[in-house]
């Protein structure tokens, strides 16, 4: 039902063209739809896992339920329950279906495999430890390595022209715009993370912007203007999900939801 809900979500596609800054990756300035994860595939390794077991998991499950069980996993391997090509349908999927203010369209997202996702997380490590105090490193560094020993990662950027063609379009709500880029970022983080964790992944989001967002804009060729918002790290669990802490509880249901019939 999970991929039925993909599906059914999935707007149909015309004929007509996206444009997108030929400075990202090194392409053509009007590109087919799906335009980031597709010219990705010239980026990343072509290598997919062959193990299927969990699909079965993500056609049967409820969205409720997948919101339910999505929870923040550190413990990962680089392993895949599913191919590559899955995984990047979902992308695809996500990225052409979910909704942003105005229809801006903001979102851009870069998907890591391999020894890209690596390098994501030794850049990640070497720019912490140019200023970290000798007493942190340790730890820090340790948090970095399950980082890069997961499968891959996916980036999540905004693009701020949209956002400025909208302020100038609509001056009533310019200050707004900014602030519900950041919504259109969220609802994709969110999605994705419950989608892949439907899949049978295990994954936790990071927000080492703007730390190291020059040096990932110019390993993988970024529009600089571009802002890096958040890191989704994602592969096989080892152990169960991050147990949350005792002192965290829930507020009553009474405090924090109402109706009105």
């Amino acid at each position: 039902m999970f991929r039925g809900l993909y599906k059914s979500l999935r707007p149909s596609v015309s004929s007509a063209t996206r444009h997108f800054k030929p400075s990202v990756f090194n392409t053509t300035t009007t590109i087919p739809p799906h335009p980031i994860a597709t010219k990705l595939l010239l980026l990343l390794p072509s290598t997919q896992t062959k193990h299927l077991a969990s699909i079965a998991m993500a056609d049967t499950k409820t969205f409720l339920q997948a919101v339910k069980d999505r929870h923040t996993y550190y413990d990962l391997k680089a392993e895949s329950p599913i191919p590559d090509s899955r995984i990047e349908e979902i992308v695809k999927t996500a990225i052409t279906s979910l909704p942003s203010s105005f229809n801006s369209q903001s979102a851009r997202l870069v998907l890591l495999y391999g020894d890209h996702h690596k390098k994501l997380w030794d850049i990640t490590k070497d720019t912490l430890f140019s200023f970290l105090p000798e007493e942190q490193k340790e730890a820090s560094g340790a948090r970095l390595t399950g980082f890069r020993n997961a499968y891959a990662t996916i980036l999540f950027f905004e693009d701020p022209q949209p956002i400025t063609e909208l302020q100038t379009a609509f001056p009533t709500y310019a200050e707004k715009f900014p602030q519900w880029s950041e919504h259109t970022s969220a609802i994709h983080q969110f999605t994705l993370w419950t989608a892949l964790e439907a899949e049978g992944f295990g994954a936790n989001l990071q927000h080492y912007n703007p730390l190291i967002d020059d040096k990932v804009k110019e390993e993988w060729g970024v529009d600089k203007s571009y802002k890096l918002v958040a890191q989704l790290v994602f592969g096989t669990p080892n152990s169960g999900p991050q147990t949350r802490p005792q002192i965290v509880t829930f507020k009553p249901i009474e405090e924090t939801f109402r109706i009105f019939k």
